[in-house]
C-alpha cells in the first residue's frame, strides 16, 4: 500500500501565497459545533482535533475558485489548542498544528481534476484522507 496523503481545504485569506520550501506554517481547525453551541469532550478540551501525526503530507487547497491544489506541506507537530484568538485565529478554531512547506505550486499545481477528486468535496470538507490512487496522483505532481 502506498502513502495516503491528507487534503485540507483553506480559506484564501489564511494562505500565505509567498510561502518556500522549509518554511513553517500552522493549520487551524475548528470546534466541531450542535444547534450552535461547541462540543467540548470529556477531558474539558474542544472537539475536532485533527488525527493527523507527525511527518503524515497534506496537501492544501485554496478555496479560491481554481480548482487546483497548491501546496503539499508535512505534519511537524502534534495538534494543540491555542490560548490566543484574533482575527487571523477566531475562537472557534481552536486547533493548530504547525506543518513544513515540502513545496508550493500556487499557480501550477495539480487540479482536482487531475486527482481523481470531485470538486464538491473540497468544498464540503475542511479535511480528509484522499484515497490511495489520489494520494499517488498528488504526490507525483508535486514530485514525491
Amino acid at each position: 500500500m502506498g502513502e495516503i496523503v491528507w487534503c485540507k481545504t483553506l480559506q484564501e485569506e489564511n494562505f500565505e501565497r509567498g510561502s518556500k520550501a522549509g518554511k513553517r506554517m500552522v493549520l487551524l481547525e475548528p470546534v466541531w459545533m450542535a444547534n450552535g453551541k461547541p462540543q467540548i469532550n470529556l477531558d474539558g478540551s474542544p472537539s475536532g482535533r485533527p488525527s493527523w501525526e507527525i511527518g503524515e503530507k497534506v496537501v492544501l487547497y485554496v478555496g479560491d475558485g481554481i480548482r487546483r491544489f497548491a501546496a503539499l506541506v508535512a505534519i511537524v507537530s502534534e495538534p494543540r489548542v491555542s490560548t490566543t484568538a484574533d482575527a487571523h485565529h477566531p475562537a472557534d478554531w481552536p486547533w493548530a498544528t504547525t506543518a513544513k512547506v515540502l513545496r508550493m505550486m500556487v499557480d501550477d499545481g495539480p487540479t482536482v481534476d487531475d486527482a481523481g477528486v470531485h470538486y464538491k468535496m473540497v468544498q464540503r470538507r475542511i479535511r480528509w484522507h484522499l484515497d490511495e490512487p489520489q494520494s499517488q496522483k498528488v504526490l507525483a505532481a508535486f514530485g514525491f
